[in-house]
């Protein structure tokens, strides 16, 4: 990302009215530019296509397209562990309990910052209604998805824990329909099987999905119907935001489904008491 950002100083003064509003949407916006299409830029900057393709020109790229695998390439990078691990280290003399604590609080301040109510309603008004809920999390998300389908299923019915070990995907999603929800939760590049076992959710099936992830561009965010951004940087991606999100639906779809769900809280509560809980 740094020598894409050199690029833009270094050809400021070169770049007519119109570059250089395309320039500073471009700046603000490396991570979304690597998924959009010319026509999707022109749109959102309100210049012409032509605009946009003398301004990856002046930058030094034969086209638009030479440009977005360039940005790419540095959003891959960016999503590399080996690169961040090396940055977070080279991060000043600050200590690392310091440096997380400072990260986490971060994440979340960025994640409530922007978080759109409407959307997060309508995220619980369809977990909250779904005949079924699958969720499904792998890799280093699998830790999140196994929180919301154990603490989801405490209160509702047909809740299930999409687990790539167990068979096949599809015979999971076998029964699912335009009725059921799925919820997805995966930062950074979404791991190859999450985003199978999305499309196909949605394809086949009709399955409503929710997604947590923390970009709105992203493979995972364009086949949601809900999208909740997360913020989650750090070296092996934070969940601090993640899990507190979590949290929020989870009381929400409480709150929503109040009377069965403090009636099934409260059964719960009574087959426990003698032979879960240490005294």
């Amino acid at each position: 990302m740094n020598r894409i950002r050199a690029l833009l100083q270094d050809k400021q003064d070169v770049l007519t009215k119109s570059e250089r509003r395309v320039a500073e949407w471009f700046e603000r916006n490396l991570e979304q530019f690597a998924f959009l299409t010319v026509n999707e830029v022109s749109r959102q900057t309100e210049v012409s296509e032509a605009t946009i393709v003398r301004f990856a020109r002046k930058l030094g790229f034969e086209s638009y397209s030479a440009l977005q695998r360039e940005v790419q390439f540095a959003v891959q990078r960016q999503f590399s562990l080996g690169d961040r691990l090396q940055q977070t280290l080279e991060d000043g003399d600050e200590g690392p309990l310091r440096r997380a604590y400072r990260r986490d609080l971060d994440n979340l301040r960025r994640t409530y910052e922007q978080a759109d109510e409407a959307t997060f309603a309508e995220a619980v008004e369809a977990i909250a209604k779904a005949r079924r809920v699958g969720v499904v999390g792998l890799r280093a998300s699998a830790g999140a998805a196994v929180y919301l389908s154990f603490a989801l299923n405490l209160l509702r019915p047909e809740v299930a824990l999409i687990r790539q070990d167990l068979d096949h995907v599809h015979d999971q999603l076998l029964d699912f329909s335009p009725q059921d929800a799925l919820i997805a939760v995966s930062l950074a590049r979404p791991a190859r099987k999450t985003l199978e076992t999305v499309q196909e959710a949605k394809q086949l099936y009709g399955v409503t999905v929710v997604a947590l992830t923390n970009s709105a561009v992203s493979p995972l965010a364009r086949h949601a119907d809900h999208v909740l951004i997360v913020a989650g940087e750090g070296t092996f991606n934070s969940y601090a935001a993640t899990f507190s999100i979590a949290g929020a639906l989870l009381d929400a779809v409480a709150a929503t489904l109040r009377d069965t769900a403090t009636a099934r809280l409260r059964r719960l509560d009574a087959v426990n008491a003698e032979d879960i809980y240490a005294s």
